[in-house]
């Protein structure tokens, strides 16, 4: 299983929360999805794939075509098999942020990783807004942690959005909560 290092952080009044993304490898964002591919890309996706230049633009404007139709198909950089891009190395910025900082469509996406997101996204909002998308590897930003008496108040609120005993030791080792 991936995990990858992207986060929303989430002010409030006296601290902030960092809530991880973890991705499950379903492959679902994938799905019915056509990738935002820049021209300057063309020549890298060619050699990663084996494939002519010219066959890369076909797949990508059939695609496209399909997306446009009303049709769309699986990406067509998908390995339907292991759920994997076949162009990791260089996927498309909006697919690397998915879904923290996606506008593609990422609400209709069946997806374990997106659900627990959002769920405690929304436990957590009360109102207010997302203040940045965090990559901890690349930012080192000045965090609020959250204090001891508030912590009781933390995992209850975890325990009503349905997570995964993974999100729930993520969630806490990103927001430095250590419970005995």
């Amino acid at each position: 299983m991936e995990s990858r290092d992207l986060c929303e952080i989430v002010v409030l009044s006296k601290y902030d929360v960092i809530i991880p993304f973890i991705c499950y490898q379903c492959g679902n964002c994938c799905r019915k999805y056509f990738p935002h591919i820049f021209k300057d890309q063309l020549p890298e996706i060619s050699r990663i794939l084996n494939k002519s230049l010219e066959e890369i633009e076909t797949l990508l404007a059939d695609h496209f075509d399909a997306y446009n139709s009303g049709a769309p198909k699986d990406c067509c950089f998908l390995d339907t098999k292991s759920n994997k891009c076949l162009i990791q190395e260089i996927k498309p910025e909006s697919c690397r942020l998915f879904p923290v900082y996606s506008d593609f469509g990422s609400g209709n996406v069946d997806c374990r990783g997106y659900k627990e997101l959002r769920n405690v996204t929304c436990l957590f909002l009360e109102k207010r807004k997302i203040a940045a998308v965090y990559k901890s590897c690349h930012y080192k930003l000045e965090m609020r942690n959250i204090p001891s008496t508030e912590w009781s108040k933390i995992l209850s609120k975890l325990a009503k959005a349905e997570v995964s005993p993974l999100f729930v030791q993520r969630f806490l080792k990103a927001n430095k909560i250590k419970v005995a």
